[in-house]
């Protein structure tokens, strides 16, 4: 670095250092709200997966009752029948 650049940055290098770092501090600014809204929309995601994951035990559950209420009027099928013979 030569006396005349050396000087040239004495002069204007401050103003540029500070007009750097502004540029800088804004682009981070902007950088952490989209961090930000990434992270939230994560968050939804996770929460979206979690009401997922709840839709499919609620549907394994209703599996669950149809075959119970089948199986229950297949029973009270039999006995009406038996009852009915028996008569």
């Amino acid at each position: 670095m030569g006396l005349t650049s050396q000087l040239g940055w004495l002069v204007r290098g401050g103003d540029r250092t500070a007009a750097a770092m502004a540029s800088l501090g804004s682009d981070l600014r902007a950088l952490q709200e989209k961090v930000a809204r990434i992270d939230a929309e994560l968050q939804a995601q996770r929460g979206a997966g979690d009401v997922r994951a709840m839709q499919g035990e609620i549907e394994a559950v209703r599996d669950q009752v149809r075959t119970a209420v089948d199986d229950l009027g297949d029973r009270l099928g039999l006995l009406t029948e038996r009852l009915n013979s028996a008569s």
